[in-house]
């Protein structure tokens, strides 16, 4: 017996990142960004992916520091709050799909969606 109870010790179980962050609880700091967003005249939309989803998009994208972003450990669930002008992303807001809380882990600026305007969300 002592055997198989060390056996058990030693083996490790991969982790599963789950969903933990539901949309009931992201959507109201949708709704505050939301407001920010529509008084720059810009769109809103708020949608959920995969991390290794989320890197090809941005893989095709001209965003600042690109490497730092692509390259920096992120959960595997991402709630992403984008704004844009006519499907053309201007800011996006990442928080972790797997935390209890939102929790913003990054702002992707995309690299002049307009060029001569400077678009600024706190």
């Amino acid at each position: 017996m002592a055997i198989k109870k060390n056996l058990l010790k030693n083996w490790s179980f991969p982790y599963i990142q789950k969903i933990r962050l539901p949309f009931g609880r992201i959507y109201p700091i949708y709704m505050r960004e939301k407001e920010q967003i529509v008084s720059k005249r810009l769109s809103a939309e708020i949608y959920l992916t995969e991390l290794n989803e989320y890197r090809q998009y941005l893989l095709k994208l001209d965003i600042k520091d690109k490497e730092k972003i692509l390259t920096k450990p992120l959960p595997r669930f991402l709630w992403i709050v984008r704004s844009h002008i006519n499907g053309k992303p201007v800011i996006e807001s990442v928080y972790d799909g797997t935390a209890v809380f939102p929790e913003r882990l990054l702002t992707i600026h995309f690299l002049n969606p307009f060029p001569g305007k400077n678009f600024q969300l706190a």
